[in-house]
């Protein structure tokens, strides 16, 4: 059995620094393909207003909008974009009746 040495350290913890580099550049490009593959307008860099309705569903569609208002939620966090909740109306479930919220694309 061989002895761990301190090189061996030392070149993983490179190699695990180059694997994050190489990680954030594919993202990057990946990002980057993306943008140029999509036709641009001018309403991409503009801020939004979405709200997602309950409607008729009842108690059911009020957990629904909830789960969508916080997976824009997420989303928006993981792209960095500003989030704004302009208004949100709960229902006796704790689920979300009318949620209203902003997104500024241009970061936060």
């Amino acid at each position: 059995m061989m002895a761990e040495c301190p090189e061996d350290k030392d070149v993983l913890d490179m190699a695990n620094e180059e694997l994050i580099r190489a990680m954030e550049e594919e993202k990057r490009l990946q990002n980057l393909l993306l943008k140029s593959l999509l036709p641009k307008d001018d309403a991409d860099e503009r801020d939004y207003i979405l709200e997602v309705g309950a409607g008729t569903g009842g108690e059911e569609a009020s957990l629904f909008a909830m789960d969508i208002f916080k997976m824009r939620e997420r989303f928006s966090q993981k792209n960095d974009w500003k989030f704004e909740a302009v208004d949100i109306m709960e229902s006796d479930l704790k689920g979300y009746k009318i949620p209203n919220f902003q997104f500024s694309l241009t970061g936060s």
